[in-house]
């Protein structure tokens, strides 16, 4: 055979197949000069299309929300003072299409900004039935009301919200060792008719079924951008594998001792590890300690007997032996002020000569609310 020619055996042996070896598809090619070329390189890894998670991905942030529910479940138990279960259904990602197939059209949406360990738009989704609950319960009314929601019990509802947010953003910071905060949440009624929530393409949906003791079952989704639910379930892409392509005739890249550079035995590969750093809680010991500097602070408190609204006249007429009538009834309960705020009523008792109140009621998170207005 010539310098850079093959003759006619080796033509013909290449025709019919005798020079590759079908069975491995990684085996090299004789070239003319005897050396191995490198195998046909495969296609790159690529991450998934429009940003959204694979299926290992998306289980692991079902189970970190899974964590991360109970806490906000237990929560929302205690504010509104009824058992509440929240049962995992899915983890899905959803166009704006698939968004508003899933939730229902009448749902009331409860949208905000996530920041900190996380950052991108949320939102909480409610079946209508059982935000009337929560909004009837916060407001000590046993009538659940029907139909839309009006703005009162929409700020009801929405106060509730609230504290499950909270509960689930200090979950999420405790998954990712960092502190992760809820912006301001506003109310969209009909949250399953467009436009969409929580931002646009392709999000993270995960759905559970929510039972409020005595307001039967219904459903509880929350929606995040793909870029908060692929930090939350922890899981990294894996590094673009660069492809280095050999020019024609070029040797190939040997393996044994000898073989140096950052190409391995396949030859042409060449794969760069990539470091990551590692995560510290971004919350010092000094910041968690802030809360102690406000022990020591002293607050007036006040016991109410009653109040009354009197004309100037009569009060010019009072005098000794005069009786003021206050607009409370005989044995009801007495108010219990801190810094002038309502935070408890409890009854009247006597301690060692020395009149003293038990507490009987604490005053719920919506009623301190509307006294701050």
């Amino acid at each position: 055979m010539a310098e850079g020619m093959l003759t006619q055996e080796e033509i013909d042996a290449l025709l019919s197949g005798a020079a590759l070896d079908d069975t491995d598809s990684t085996a090299g090619v004789t070239s003319p000069g005897g050396g191995t070329t490198a195998p046909a390189a495969a296609p790159a890894a690529q991450a998934s299309p429009g940003g959204a998670l694979d299926g290992e991905s998306l289980k692991a942030l079902g189970e970190r929300l899974k964590q991360c529910m109970a806490s906000a479940g237990e929560t929302a138990s205690t504010l509104i003072g009824k058992p509440i279960t929240l049962t995992p259904i899915s983890v899905d990602m959803l166009d704006d299409d698939g968004l508003s197939a899933v939730l229902p059209p009448d749902s009331v949406g409860f949208e905000f900004s996530l920041s900190g360990g996380l950052t991108g738009p949320a939102a909480v989704v409610l079946s209508r039935p059982e935000a009337a609950v929560i909004a009837a319960t916060l407001m000590g009314s046993s009538e659940i009301p029907e139909g839309d929601l009006d703005e009162l019990h929409q700020q009801a509802a929405k106060e509730g919200v609230t504290h499950l947010v909270n509960a689930l953003t200090t979950a999420m910071g405790r998954e990712l060792l960092s502190d992760v905060q809820a912006g301001e949440i506003s109310i969209r009624a009909n949250a399953g008719s467009p436009p969409p929530l929580a931002g646009s393409g392709l999000r993270a949906v995960a759905q559970y079924s929510l039972e409020i003791e005595g307001g039967g079952s219904g459903m509880l989704a929350l929606v995040m951008d793909s870029g908060s639910a692929r930090k939350l379930s922890g899981v990294q892409e894996k590094p673009l594998v660069q492809v280095v392509s050999e020019p024609a005739g070029a040797p190939a890249a040997t393996s044994g001792a000898g073989a140096t550079g950052a190409a391995g035995a396949g030859g042409g590969v060449a794969v760069q590890q990539v470091q990551f750093p590692a995560l510290t809680p971004s919350l010092t010991e000094g910041q968690q300690k802030n809360i102690e500097i406000l022990l020591d602070v002293s607050m007036q408190v006040t016991v109410e007997l009653g109040r009354t609204t009197m004309m100037i006249r009569d009060i010019l007429e009072l005098g000794t032996g005069s009786i003021i009538e206050l607009d409370k009834l005989a044995g009801e309960p007495v108010d219990l002020l801190v810094n002038n705020k309502l935070i408890a009523r409890g009854e009247v008792v006597v301690i060692d000569e020395n009149f003293g109140v038990r507490v009987t009621d604490i005053v719920s998170p919506l009623e301190r609310i509307k006294g701050l207005q």
